[in-house]
């Protein structure tokens, strides 16, 4: 995860400092390398926040780093979590702009 993470902010930094048309050229050659719902058009919308001063890549994993884990000499390393309440956390961060509470 930490590898995939670096790859896209190196992206985002690379993407921050290309033209408007760089950047269309860029999508348009690798966007059929890339599996996504969104098409071309879409991803070039989304690249304003790219204008935007002190734009960066926000992250967050589910379930978030604090879910209690178990682990067992048989299975190794056994992540165990209410899948509804890592849902509900998850709907809320994207879609009310809510982060879960990562104090516990």
């Amino acid at each position: 995860m930490d590898r995939q993470k670096k790859v896209l902010e190196a992206l985002f930094a690379k993407a921050k400092t290309l033209s408007v048309k760089k950047l269309a050229e860029t999508v348009h050659t690798i966007s059929p390398m890339v599996q996504t719902s969104m098409d071309n058009d879409d991803i070039l919308k989304l690249s304003k926040v790219l204008t935007i001063d002190g734009a960066k890549i926000e992250s967050l994993r589910f379930p978030h780093t604090n879910t209690k884990y178990q682990s067992s000499a048989a299975t190794g390393w056994l992540i165990k979590y209410d899948l509804d309440e890592a849902a509900d956390q998850l709907h809320k961060f994207v879609f009310d702009d809510i982060r879960p509470d990562l104090k516990q």
